[in-house]
């Protein structure tokens, strides 16, 4: 595996990004940027404020702005945001500056993760299976398409999932 290729962990909110993430990146001793933390932080503002009082399309043209930026950058492990795929432009981005590597997970086990977590905004209100169900089904063709590698995390530990994927990047190179 190249040193100086991104990694870029894409797919659902809940399917193990951040966690899996912090985890590659001790393993394979690269820094890892976490995009809506780094958002939060540049526009001093959450995730949940910048959909609420600038909506969901000025949250999107930043998120697009940093994917470009960090795809500039090398040897990095990139979290995405879980709707990073919306915009073709930001995986072409992330496949330019390295691999994307699709975390899946079953509807119910996203669920069973983010149930308690009130900090995502698509699900503001309305924090059940059948709207998860509904959003990955919206989803699922951008998620397909843009995962140079899919790796499935439901009854997997973190590090099941990240040696899983260091297996799959080497076999790539």
């Amino acid at each position: 595996m190249s040193a100086k290729n991104n990694i870029s962990l894409i797919g659902f909110m809940g399917t193990g990004k951040t966690s899996v993430g912090r985890l590659l990146s001790q393993k394979l001793k690269r820094e890892s940027i976490d995009t809506d933390e780094m958002i939060e932080k540049e526009t001093a503002m959450t995730i949940g404020e910048i959909f609420e009082q600038e909506g969901e399309a000025h949250f999107r043209k930043i998120e697009g702005e940093l994917v470009k930026r960090l795809s500039g950058e090398t040897n990095r492990i990139i979290l995405c945001g879980g709707g990073v795929v919306l915009n073709k432009e930001n995986i072409q981005n992330l496949r330019n500056g390295g691999k994307t590597v699709l975390l899946e997970a079953e509807p119910e086990e996203i669920y069973r993760r983010i149930q308690k977590d009130q900090t995502r905004p698509l699900l503001k209100g309305k924090m059940n299976l059948k709207t998860i169900k509904e959003i990955l089904e919206q989803r699922q063709e951008a998620y397909l398409a843009s995962g140079d590698i899919v790796v499935k995390t439901t009854n997997k530990t973190l590090e099941e999932v990240s040696d899983e994927i260091i297996k799959k990047l080497n076999k790539e190179c």
